[in-house]
């Protein structure tokens, strides 16, 4: 008999303790919600909504001088298409025919900053990312890589924290945090994301935007299957051949018939 009174005192003092913390978590979510509201990263965007920059402004002229012209630069990704293979070399995009894999040529190539985070499956499309002075997400038409060309798709306001492909919907995440300033620093409040959906068939349809809670939910079902790209590839393998962009020491291409001994063929 005291070991059931025990048990059921037990229970209620758990019982109450679960009830006082769900309790304090959301008064603590309304004060949160009631001194440090979320910013309204959707109207932001489309009251400060900056006009996409034109191919041809992708590098002025500046001081007299325009850059017309780049050969080298670290590997910094590639993707294969057929018997294309698209990699970023510094400050170009460029192509390389790889129809004879220990000789790669290139053939083409456009100057852009930024990151190569996808090539479509037909090769037709490239996709890059830039933080810095061409921020946003440019879309490159490599439908014939011996002449490419760049449309800005997406300039963002806001820190991209996610890009993901579905189909030709770019789904990208951005994410803005408040700050409470003291006289030593600061410290983090509160951190919200918005889902931005780009049409890249349709550049000049308008962003949706989406924010909030349900929102979030709604993002992370939609994109759940899409593959990360924020974080650009560096190696791909295509039959019994590997390309791989090894930052300073370039683009090089290995024969992995025998996965024990990979030998270099091409670079």
């Amino acid at each position: 008999m005291q070991s059931a009174k025990r048990i059921g005192r037990l229970r209620a003092w758990f019982s109450g303790l679960t009830l006082f913390v769900l309790v304090c978590a959301f008064l603590g979510w309304g004060i949160r919600e009631l001194l440090f509201p979320p910013t309204d990263a959707c109207a932001i965007e489309r009251t400060g909504k900056r006009s996409p920059l034109d191919s041809s402004q992708v590098y002025p002229i500046k001081n007299n001088i325009e850059l017309i012209g780049h050969v080298g630069g670290e590997a910094e990704s590639v993707f294969v298409r057929g018997n294309i293979a698209f990699v970023k070399l510094g400050l170009e995009l460029a192509a390389f025919d790889i129809q004879n894999p220990s000789d790669p040529r290139r053939v083409g190539y456009i100057l852009m900053g930024g990151d190569l985070i996808h090539v479509d499956a037909d090769g037709n499309n490239a996709y890059l990312y830039s933080s810095g002075d061409l921020s946003g997400l440019w879309k490159i038409d490599t439908a014939d890589p011996t002449q490419m060309s760049a449309a800005h798709i997406y300039d963002p306001i806001f820190y991209v924290a996610s890009i993901r492909m579905l189909g030709e919907q770019a789904y990208i995440t951005t994410q803005t945090c408040e700050y409470m300033t003291f006289i030593e620093g600061s410290i983090k409040t509160r951190c919200d994301d918005a889902l931005h959906i780009v049409d890249t068939a349709n550049p000049d349809a308008p962003v949706k935007c989406y924010q909030g809670w349900l929102d979030d939910a709604v993002r992370s079902f939609a994109v759940s299957n899409a593959p990360e790209l924020i974080t650009a590839s560096k190696t791909v393998r295509q039959g019994n051949y590997k390309y791989v962009a090894e930052e300073k020491n370039g683009f090089k291409v290995y024969d992995v018939s025998n996965p024990l001994q990979p030998a270099e063929v091409g670079s």
